[in-house]
C-alpha cells in the first residue's frame, strides 16, 4: 500500500518480505528442534526399556541383562558342580560336598576394576551428552518461541498500518486530500522510521540467529558422531579382549618409546621441549644436540597441516673448548657463528618440512666440524708450540726454524704461509710451500702439514741446503760507544 499527500513522495511499506523471511527462519527452526527432540526424547517414553534413537543402550537395561546374565550362569555352575561333585556327599560335612577352592587373583581383580571403572566413565559421558542436547533443545525452542511472538506482534503492526494506508487511500479517491493534516504526515513518517528501525533490528537478529543455528547444527552433528563412536566403543565392550587390547597397547608403547630413545641416540638429537607462543601463536621448540648445545626453532602453522620455519638461535653459548688442556697452558675455545644465515637460505629456498630439516642437519653439521677442529689442535698443541688466533686460524713454531700459519675451512685446513726465522730464505720456504699444496685433500690435518714439513727440512739437510747461520750485530767497542753516550 502507498500513501501520497500533495507536494510530498510517495511512501511504500516493505516489511511484507521481513515477515516472509523471518517465518521461513521460524520453520526452518521448527525442523532443528524437532531433530533436537528426537535425539533426546527417549527420557519421555512410556516404556523405559526401548531404546534411544541413535541406539545407545539405556546402563540401567545394560545392567538388568547383566544381572539376569550372571545369576543364569551362576545356577548352570552350580548344577554341574552338583554333578561332578555328587559322589562326595557327606552329612557331617558344612556344606556336604567337596567344592573346588578358587584362590583371588590379584592382578585379574585389578583388571576387573579397570573394565568397570571405564565402562562408568563412558556411561557418564554418553549421560553428558544427552544432557547437552536436552539443554540446546531447550535453548532452540525458546529462541523459536521468542521470535514468532516478534512476528506475530510486527503482522499486527503491519496489518493496522494497511487498514491506515486504505483509509486514506478512500480519502484520496474521494478527492479528500486536502483534509489530511500536516501532523498526521510528520506521525506517519515518524512511525515509518520506527518500522524501519525495528526492521534493521530484526535482521540483525535474525543474522544472529543465524549464526547460532548454523553452530548449534556442526555442535549437533559432532555430537551425534560422538554418540555413534561411544556406541560402538561399548557395543563391543569385552572383558577378556578389553585386557588384551590394553595389553597389546602397553607393548606398543614400550616398543615406540624404546625405538625413539635409540633414535635420539643414534642421530643426536632430542626434543626437550614444545610450547605455544600465547602472543604469536607460535610453536617453540627446544632441541639438545650432542647432549651439549640447545637449539630453539620457531615454527608456525602454514595450511592446513604443515609447520613452517620461522626462526631459529642457540640458547647455549655457541662456543666448543679444549677436549684435552695442557698443563700450564692457557686453554682456548672455538666460537660458532649464529643461525642466521642458514635460516635466511632455509626460508628463502626450501618448503616445509625441508627447511626445518636443513636448520637441523646443518646445525648438527657445524657442531661437528669445531669438534673435529678442536680435537685435531689438542693433538697439534700436544706435538709442537702452537697458538690458536680466533676460531679458524693457527699458528705454529718447529724447533727447525719454521713458522707455519694454518687457516681452517669448513672441511679442510690449508697452510696459508710459512716463515723461516733461523736462516732459511724465502725460496726454500716458498718451495716447502708448494710441496704442501701439492698434497693437500680433505682428509689432511693440522699434525699431518706439520709432518710433511719435517719431511721436507730433513730432505733438505740430506741435500746439503742447510739454513745459514744468522749474521748477529757486531759488538760496539768502547770508545763507540762514549761517544755514542
Amino acid at each position: 500500500a502507498t500513501v501520497q499527500v500533495r507536494g510530498t513522495v510517495p511512501i511504500t511499506m516493505t516489511t511484507e518480505r521481513t515477515v516472509e523471511d523471518l517465518q521461513n527462519v521460524v520453520s526452518k527452526m521448527k525442523s532443528v528442534e524437532s531433530d533436537l527432540e528426537y535425539f533426546s526424547q527417549w527420557h519421555k517414553i512410556a516404556d523405559k526399556r526401548a531404546p534411544s534413537p541413535t541406539g545407545v543402550v539405556d546402563h540401567g537395561t545394560l545392567m538388568e541383562r547383566y544381572c539376569r546374565a550372571k545369576q543364569s550362569y551362576h545356577h548352570k555352575r552350580l548344577e554341574g558342580l552338583l554333578v561332578e561333585r555328587i559322589g562326595t556327599f557327606d552329612d557331617q560335612k558344612p556344606c556336604h560336598f567337596d567344592f573346588p577352592t578358587v584362590e583371588k587373583d590379584p592382578e585379574l581383580e585389578e583388571q576387573r576394576e579397570f573394565a568397570l571403572g571405564t565402562l562408568q566413565k563412558t556411561v557418564q559421558g554418553i549421560d553428558e551428552q544427552v544432557d547437552y542436547l536436552r539443554v540446546t533443545h531447550q535453548t532452540i525452542t525458546n529462541k523459536r518461541l521468542e521470535l514468532e511472538n516478534m512476528i506475530q506482534d510486527l503482522e499486527e503492526e503491519t496489518n493496522d498500518d494497511e487498514s491506515r494506508m486504505l483509509i486514506d487511500d478512500d480519502q484520496n479517491d474521494d478527492g479528500d486530500l486536502d483534509t489530511v493534516f500536516e501532523d498526521d504526515i510528520v506521525a506517519e513518517q515518524e512511525h515509518i522510521e520506527e518500522l524501519q528501525r525495528k526492521k534493521r533490528q530484526l535482521q540483525e537478529q535474525l543474522t544472529s540467529i543465524r549464526r547460532e543455528r548454523e553452530q548449534l547444527e556442526n555442535t549437533t552433528e559432532e555430537k551425534q558422531r560422538n554418540l555413534v563412536l561411544l556406541h560402538q566403543e561399548t557395543a563391543g565392550l569385552d572383558k577378556e579382549r578389553l585386557e588384551a587390547r590394553v595389553h597389546e597397547l602397553k607393548e606398543i608403547k614400550a616398543f615406540y618409546d624404546s625405538l625413539r630413545e635409540v633414535l635420539e641416540e643414534l642421530g643426536g638429537v632430542k626434543i626437550l621441549e614444545v610450547k605455544e607462543d600465547s602472543q604469536t601463536q607460535h610453536l617453540v621448540l627446544q632441541v639438545l644436540m650432542y647432549d651439549e648445545f640447545k637449539v630453539q626453532i620457531v615454527l608456525e602453522v602454514h595450511g592446513q597441516s604443515e609447520l613452517k620455519l620461522v626462526n631459529a638461535q642457540w640458547i647455549t653459548q655457541p662456543l666448543v673448548y679444549d677436549p684435552c688442556p695442557i698443563q700450564n697452558t692457557a686453554p682456548y675455545s672455538l666460537s660458532m657463528s649464529p643461525l642466521d644465515d642458514l635460516v635466511e637460505v632455509a626460508k628463502t629456498n626450501l618448503s616445509p618440512p625441508h627447511d626445518v630439516r636443513f636448520i637441523v642437519r646443518e646445525t648438527c653439521s657445524r657442531i661437528r666440524v669445531h669438534k673435529n677442529r678442536a680435537q685435531d689442535l689438542s693433538l697439534l698443541r700436544k706435538e709442537v708450540l702452537a697458538k690458536v688466533v680466533g676460531s679458524d686460524q693457527v699458528v705454529c713454531s718447529l724447533n727447525d726454524g719454521i713458522v707455519i700459519v694454518m687457516r681452517f675451512y669448513d672441511n679442510l685446513v690449508r697452510a696459508e704461509q710459512i716463515v723461516g726465522v733461523s736462516g732459511w730464505d724465502d725460496t726454500t720456504a716458498d718451495k716447502i710451500l708448494k710441496t704442501i699444496r701439492e698434497n693437500e685433500s680433505i682428509n689432511l690435518v693440522p699434525s699431518a702439514i706439520v709432518e710433511i714439513v719435517r719431511s721436507e727440512v730433513e730432505k733438505l739437510k740430506q741435500d746439503g741446503k742447510n739454513p745459514r747461520t744468522p749474521r748477529l750485530p757486531k759488538r760496539r767497542d768502547a770508545s763507540e760507544q762514549g761517544t755514542l753516550l
